[in-house]
């Protein structure tokens, strides 16, 4: 599951989950410590910089539980920027999470490997930072901007709240025991392929590892959610990582997103095309689709979600991508204009549909004639259906009849899309 790889800090930023926690006063900011000194004092009660600093790289096994699924956890990190995040259950690799300084990508199970670019590569370097990201140094010359907002209650404890702005990512917010000095938990904002989420951190059970003091348990909390996700560090292992962990997948030599250029190929894809993007979530597929078209092309990106919205704004923005234009629309309007589209991807989106007949007229009018909708979607087994659908899911043989239904022509239908059972994937035309 995607919205398993939830993670603690800057280096494990994969596994997140969310809940706010209240401000229960607001202490004079006359009388506040300034983030200077809550830094300081923090680092020196998890063991002082020269401890820190002592080990080059290391290696943590951590385990993962949630509510709905259980995994192992290993997590190498050393000097120069240098991490891997490791998911594995049942004895295989679900995901990795990399980067050897300069790179990073993203390797999953069932989409294969990706480097990351523009907004998520620079979020995912600057985060990458060893000392930064894992013992919580806070260089300033990383951040913009920090702001101690005053004191607040976390699970029982006094914390100052302190929000901090970094020079490449998105804000976050930490808590430090007023007591300890120790850091007890932060807050961040997150986004998922089809969701933003906001998670809040809690750290504790702190115990000393040659000298360092770290948390051995950090658990994620919901808002909304009835349940909770928590990552036990079991054991740590300093020095004597290897280079060759963090060497970069081998798909990765030749191409960015090989997943990306089976969708291309599918597409018909050309440099200049108008593409449109239903239901783009946070946008990773619709700004693949801006710079495959080239400055020639355009992508529309539709969404529900503001929040999507925004965030893909800032993507594109930082990518300096001028092709792409995000549309906010409702589950009964494309929010594309007659005849834009050279060609219409609706991925893992057409199930969802509350009225296809609408949906499908608005697809029919916004395709140029001769123009392509490539779907893809989640094969629903033949139990407990509704109209074909059922818990995100629908069957090929209902959603090809509605499209041809609405004037489509059938191009081609591939079940076990990409080698996945579970997936099917049809191209249909709008007629000359």
């Amino acid at each position: 599951m995607k919205r398993e790889n939830a993670c603690r800090c800057r280096l494990l930023l994969w596994l997140w989950v969310l809940v706010t926690p209240s401000t229960l006063a607001a202490q004079a900011a006359d009388s506040l410590p300034p983030a200077s000194a809550i830094f300081a004092r923090h680092i020196e009660a998890i063991g002082g910089k020269e401890a820190i600093l002592h080990h080059p790289s290391l290696h943590m096994q951590l385990a993962f539980k949630g509510p709905y699924a259980t995994a192992d956890v290993h997590l190498y990190a050393a000097y120069r920027g240098r991490f891997l995040f490791r998911t594995v259950r049942d004895d295989s690799i679900v995901s990795e999470r990399g980067s050897d300084g300069e790179l990073a990508w993203v390797n999953e199970r069932d989409r294969g490997p990706r480097l990351l670019r523009g907004f998520e590569l620079a979020t995912a370097l600057h985060e990458a930072d060893f000392f930064a990201g894992l013992y919580d140094l806070y260089d300033m010359a990383r951040l913009d901007s920090v702001t101690v907002v005053g004191v607040t209650e976390l699970e029982g404890r006094q914390c100052y709240e302190v929000e901090l702005l970094p020079t490449a990512g998105r804000p976050w917010v930490d808590y430090f025991d007023v007591e300890t000095g120790l850091k007890a938990g932060s807050e961040r904002t997150g986004v998922g392929e089809s969701f933003v989420f906001t998670h809040t951190e809690l750290l504790s059970d702190y115990q000393e590892f040659d000298g360092v003091l770290l948390p051995t348990r950090r658990t994620w909390r919901y808002a909304g959610w009835e349940f909770e996700q928590v990552l036990t560090l079991e054991s740590v292992t300093f020095d004597g990582v290897p280079d060759t962990v963090f060497a970069r997948p081998r798909d990765l030599a030749e191409r960015a997103w090989p997943f990306a250029d089976r969708l291309a190929d599918l597409l018909a894809l050309e440099k200049g095309h108008t593409v449109a993007d239903i239901g783009a979530g946070g946008g990773p597929w619709s700004l693949e689709l801006a710079r495959r078209v080239g400055p020639a092309g355009h992508v529309l990106a539709t969404e529900l979600d503001p929040a999507l919205l925004e965030e893909m704004r800032k993507a594109a923005s930082h990518e300096g991508l001028t092709n792409l234009s995000p549309i906010l629309v409702d589950q009964s309007y494309t929010g594309l204009p007659r005849q834009c589209c050279d060609r219409i991807l609706v991925r893992f989106v057409y199930h969802e549909f509350t009225d296809p007949d609408v949906m499908n007229a608005g697809l029919l009018r916004a395709v140029k004639p001769g123009g392509l909708v490539v779907l893809i979607d989640a094969l629903a087994e033949e139990e407990n259906l509704t109209n074909g659908r059922g818990n995100h899911t629908i069957l090929p043989d209902v959603l090809i009849e509605e499209l041809v239904g609405a004037g489509f022509e059938l191009v081609k239908r591939t079940d076990a899309y990409d080698g996945h059972d579970n997936r099917f994937a049809v191209v249909v035309r709008r007629p000359m």
